[in-house]
C-alpha cells in the first residue's frame, strides 16, 4: 500500500470489487457494525457471508439476516448469514451485550411464545435462513477458493478457525481488522472482549491489515447524515443508530447531576405547569400546554423508551428543552436545566467499523506501516519493530466523508 494519500476520486478501483469477501460481526450491540454492512452492500462489495460473534448471537443473526433481505428486496442479492462463536475464548471477560434484543424486527419473533410478562422468543433459526454452525459454515467456504475477512468485531470465530480448521485458514487472502488503540493505557472493545482469541489471529501467519481505534476515532460521524438514508435497508440502519444515540443520551441524563440533584428528579419537579401559566390563555392554548406536560413527563431517562421510539423520544426531549425556557414558567433553572440537556445529547457517533471496507477500497486514501502488534496481559496493545503486520496510521477523512454521503443510503 502506498504511503501518499491521494487526492479524491469519485470511482471506486473495480479490481476490489472483484475480492471475495466474509464479514465477522457483533452487529447490534452498536450500529457502526450496521452501518459499514450497509456500506458494504451499498458500494457493491462482492459479500458472500456474514457470521455473527459475540453474546447474542442469536440477535445479531436476526438483525443481519433482516438487513440483507430487505436490500434483497432492491438488488436480489441473497447472503447467507451464520450463528458463530457466543463465548470469548478469553473466561476472564463476559461477552458484550447492549440491548441486541430490542432492535430484532417483530417478523422475527415466535409471536404464539409470547407469556403473559411480554418475554418471547425468536422464531428457529433454520426457519429463518439462518445457518447455525457458523465456524463450519465459514471453514467450508475457505475450502472451496480464496477469501478476504472483514473482522470488526472479537476475533473468537478467526481463532475457532485457526484452532480447528487450520488448512481452511491458510485460504485466507488478507483480514482486515478493525481493532487495537495503540495509546498508551487505552483498551479497544474488540481485543478486550477476547483476549485470548487475538493473541491467536495476531500470532498467526494470517497476513493482517489493522484498522486501529484510536485512528478511526478522529472522525466522528454527525447525526443529520442520518437523514439522507431513504431505501428500506437503510431505514433500518437509521432506526437502530438513532436508538443508539437516544440510548446514549437517556444514560447520560440518567446518571447526571446539577447542585448534587439528579437531572431526572429536577426536572420531574419542575415540570408541572403552574395555575397562573393558564390564566389568559384561549382554550386551544391550555390543550396544547396540558398534552405537552404529558408528553414531558414520559421517562427521558428510560432507556428502553428511545430504543423502541427514538423519534418520538428526540421529539419529547426537544419539546422539554423548549419547555424549560419558556418565560411564563418564571423557573430560576429553567435555562440551566435546558442548557445542560443540550449538552448531554449526543448528536455524533463513531463509525469506526465503516472504516475497514473503506480501507479495503482505497488504499490510496490512507498511510500505513509495518510493525508486530503485541498485547500485555491487561489487553493494551503495543507495536514491536518487526515487520509482520500492516497497520493503518493515517486515513483521508475529507474522502472518507464523501464515502459515507454516497453509501449510507
Amino acid at each position: 500500500m502506498t504511503n501518499k494519500i491521494a487526492d479524491f476520486k469519485e470511482d471506486f478501483p473495480l479490481p476490489e470489487l472483484s475480492r471475495r469477501v466474509l464479514l465477522s460481526t457483533d452487529i447490534g450491540s452498536d450500529p457502526d457494525d450496521a452501518l459499514s454492512l450497509l456500506a458494504i452492500l451499498n458500494s457493491g462489495i462482492n459479500l458472500e457471508g456474514i457470521i455473527t460473534v459475540n453474546g447474542n448471537v442469536e440477535s445479531r443473526c436476526c438483525i443481519a439476516q433482516h438487513l440483507i433481505n430487505l436490500f434483497g428486496e432492491r438488488s436480489g442479492r441473497k447472503i447467507p448469514v451464520a450463528k458463530g462463536e457466543s463465548q470469548p475464548l478469553d473466561v476472564r471477560v463476559p461477552p458484550f451485550r447492549n440491548f441486541e434484543d430490542c432492535l430484532v424486527d417483530w417478523s422475527f419473533i415466535d409471536q404464539g411464545k409470547i407469556d403473559v410478562a411480554g418475554d418471547f422468543r425468536f422464531k428457529k433459526l433454520s426457519g429463518l435462513g439462518i445457518i447455525d454452525q457458523g465456524i463450519k459454515f465459514l471453514a467450508g467456504e475457505l475450502s472451496k477458493r480464496s477469501y478476504t475477512i472483514f473482522n470488526i468485531a472479537p476475533l473468537t470465530n478467526l481463532a475457532k478457525l485457526i484452532e480447528h480448521y487450520p488448512q481452511s485458514a491458510r485460504s485466507i487472502e488478507k483480514v482486515y481488522v478493525m481493532g487495537c488503540r495503540f495509546s498508551p493505557g487505552d483498551l479497544e472493545h474488540n481485543i478486550r472482549h477476547d483476549l485470548k482469541a487475538a493473541e491467536i489471529v495476531f500470532q498467526s501467519d494470517l497476513p493482517l491489515i489493522v484498522v486501529p481505534g484510536d485512528v478511526c476515532e478522529k472522525y466522528r460521524m454527525p447525526d443529520y447524515f442520518l437523514e439522507q438514508m431513504q431505501s428500506s435497508a437503510a431505514k433500518y440502519v437509521q432506526h437502530m443508530t438513532k436508538a443508539y444515540l437516544g440510548l446514549s443520551t437517556a444514560k447520560a441524563l440518567a446518571s447526571r447531576q446539577i447542585a448534587g440533584e439528579s437531572m431526572p428528579k429536577i426536572i420531574i419537579d419542575y415540570t408541572c405547569l403552574p395555575h397562573q401559566v393558564f390564566e389568559g390563555l384561549s382554550f386551544e392554548e391550555k390543550v396544547v400546554l396540558s398534552e405537552k406536560k404529558k408528553l414531558l413527563l414520559r421517562e427521558l431517562d428510560n432507556v428502553y423508551f428511545p430504543l423502541f421510539e427514538p423519534e418520538q423520544y428526540f421529539k419529547c426531549y426537544s419539546a422539554l428543552v423548549e419547555h424549560l425556557n419558556d418565560p411564563r414558567l418564571n423557573f430560576k433553572l429553567g435555562n440551566i436545566v435546558a442548557r445542560e440537556l443540550e449538552r448531554i445529547r449526543v448528536r455524533d457517533l463513531s463509525v469506526a467499523d465503516v472504516f475497514v471496507p473503506y480501507c479495503f477500497l482505497h488504499p490510496d486514501q490512507i498511510k500505513t506501516k509495518k510493525g508486530t502488534v503485541k498485547f500485555t496481559s491487561h489487553g493494551e496493545s503495543y507495536l514491536k519493530p518487526e515487520k509482520k503486520h500492516e497497520i493503518v496510521t493515517a486515513i483521508n477523512y475529507n474522502h472518507f466523508q464523501e464515502f459515507l454521503k454516497k453509501y449510507l443510503r
